[in-house]
């Protein structure tokens, strides 16, 4: 595969030596886009910022150029160095560090690469340079000696192969994996155990999701603005809620809402996802920040996706998932009141499973998909008095409050998944299960086809059964399509039942961690960019047991 970019263009001094500390970082940070930081980064950043007037720092030393930027055609590298010190023919280059004096390597790698590049620029010798640490007020000399510049060859080496070679590093699992920022996103156990070796280092820290804070603003004909670091909600000239950005890194806007560009700024400058849904609940698209540049793994999704054989691979693991999760939702239904229709529609799943290794094309597989489904929901109906209404799955449009409830938690299961492909770099609209179809998310579709069950249906099933959806809940049949929908009460009592089931744990039968659905289907999202990308041999959908 052609090179991400080249010698000319040069990779940034602060990505190639994180090569230093770990070349999978380095993958990550620089070919898939991963934006995390810890709290010592971010720390970094904000002293960056602070200092962004260097001409007003009190040091020892007069500089003669600060923030300047430097060039290495030969090495392939580029970069801005905080300050240049000159003294005759000579030149020293600085950098600010926070905190106190340490023996960093990755900072003395840094400085040193900076020299190396002013010799080439300038054609001169630079014998040293100096790290200033804030904290201490110290100036620390560092020589430029054989070992340190060698350092600095190797890792610059390194990132090229990684990017010239199209290679994804392997992870290292070992104590640096600790607290590192992209822990959850590298996940180096899970890929260890995933190919066949060993975690050799647990983390012992159930990993954060991407999004852990969504925000469901549902109030018709409302506008979005925002005032002093808040986004606030008005009706009219009424002022009925406000939110601070801080809290929340997803927002979901249902019906006929106004938003500034004020807002969007906050919005894109913050990485929050946002998605819009009509008033019913029908999923129409989202605005998503760039959270990953991965062009080699849409690449990849899109050579997978024409090859009949790799497509059929993933798209089995689809459909077995969801099958199995079904059934796992009936034998649940039975184990607490056993009837003989759940133990007729769990064989009837099960005999479709059987058939799914032999199936030769999606369209054979969608229709076992679509034999499994009926089997299901022809158990699932007796598990709702007659009262709701529920004979079978109609969607469009939903015929009874089931039906509502269901395509409406289906809808923003949709948005929630849209949300974490484009994050993850992939493109939602390309699937393998599904078939291209203008306007259809189908890769959303198929990696929330094992969800359904275990979130949606579970989350209505329990509603139901908790007396958390009453007919209140509900608009009346139309007169002519007969179609009934959540209205805006009911679509405030699914909010927080979803919420609270999205955050519920449950435990990996792979990992053995308890980790929330949240996170788990999060974790099916990456494991699929990985497997296109060559880190796995299959694609293993996620099955409760």
């Amino acid at each position: 595969m052609e090179s991400l970019t080249d010698r000319k263009t040069g990779i940034p001094v602060s990505m190639a030596l994180e090569t230093l500390y770990c070349p999978r970082n380095f993958y990550l940070r620089y070919v898939t886009g991963e934006q995390s930081r810890d709290a010592r980064m971010e720390r970094g950043y904000r002293e960056d910022e602070r200092r962004s007037g260097r001409k007003n720092l009190q040091t020892d030393v007069s500089f003669r150029e600060y923030d300047v930027t430097l060039v290495s055609h030969e090495m392939g590298l580029t970069g801005k160095v905080d300050a240049i010190e000159q003294i005759d023919e000579q030149y020293f280059p600085y950098e600010f560090k926070t905190g106190s004096v340490s023996d960093n390597q990755y900072e003395r790698a840094q400085l040193c690469a900076y020299g190396m590049m002013l010799e080439e620029m300038k054609n001169v010798t630079v014998s040293h340079g100096y790290i200033w640490y804030m904290e201490d007020r110290r100036k620390i000399q560092i020589p430029f000696d054989e070992a340190l510049r060698s350092a600095v060859r190797k890792a610059v080496d390194t990132a090229w192969e990684i990017l010239e070679g199209s290679l994804v590093p392997a992870p290292h699992d070992d104590p640096r994996c600790r607290g590192c920022a992209l822990a959850d996103v590298c996940m180096p156990g899970e890929t260890r155990i995933l190919t066949g070796k060993k975690d050799e280092c647990p983390s012992g820290v159930a990993p954060r999701s991407t999004f852990e804070r969504t925000v469901f603003i549902d109030q018709g004909w409302c506008s979005i603005g925002c005032s002093g670091g808040r986004m606030t909600i008005r009706k009219g000239s009424e002022q009925i809620g406000e939110v601070p950005f801080e809290q929340f890194d997803q927002l979901f806007l249902i019906g006929n809402v106004s938003i500034s560009g004020a807002v969007l700024s906050e919005l894109f400058k913050r990485d929050i996802y946002t998605a819009f849904f009509t008033a019913f609940g029908r999923f129409e698209g989202s605005l998503a920040p760039e959270k990953s540049r991965h062009s080699a793994l849409r690449i990849h999704q899109m050579q997978t996706s024409l090859d009949e054989t790799r497509r059929l691979a993933v798209a089995r693991e689809f459909v077995r998932a969801k099958l199995i999760n079904m059934r796992v939702i009936l034998r649940r239904a039975n184990q607490r009141t056993p009837e003989k229709i759940l133990q007729k529609c769990m064989t009837m799943i099960g005999n479709v499973k059987k058939q799914i290794d032999t199936a030769e094309t999606a369209d054979c597989l969608i229709g076992l998909e679509g034999a499994g489904t009926r089997a299901y929901f022809e158990g699932f109906k007796s598990l709702f008095s007659s009262e709701w209404g529920f004979e079978r799955r109609t969607r469009r449009p939903p015929r009874d409050p089931i039906n509502a409830a269901l395509s409406f938690g289906y809808s923003i299961l949709t948005g929630q998944v849209t949300g974490l492909i484009n994050a993850v770099g992939m493109d939602p609209y390309i699937g393998f299960l599904h078939r291209e179809h203008y306007g259809h998310p189908c890769l959303a579709l198929d990696l929330m086809e094992p969800f359904r069950s275990i979130i949606v249906d579970s989350t209505v099933l329990r509603m139901i059964h908790q007396n958390m959806f009453t007919e209140t809940c509900f608009t009346e049949p139309e007169n002519i399509s007969g179609a009934v929908y959540l209205n805006e009460k009911g679509r405030k009592a699914f909010f927080g039942a979803f919420s609270t089931r999205m955050n519920e744990l449950a435990t990996h039968p792979v990992f053995k961690k308890q980790l929330s659905y949240r996170r788990l289907i999060e974790m099916d999202v990456r494991f699929l960019a990985k497997y296109l990308c060559g880190e796995f041999d299959r694609f293993t959908g996620y099955t409760v047991r």
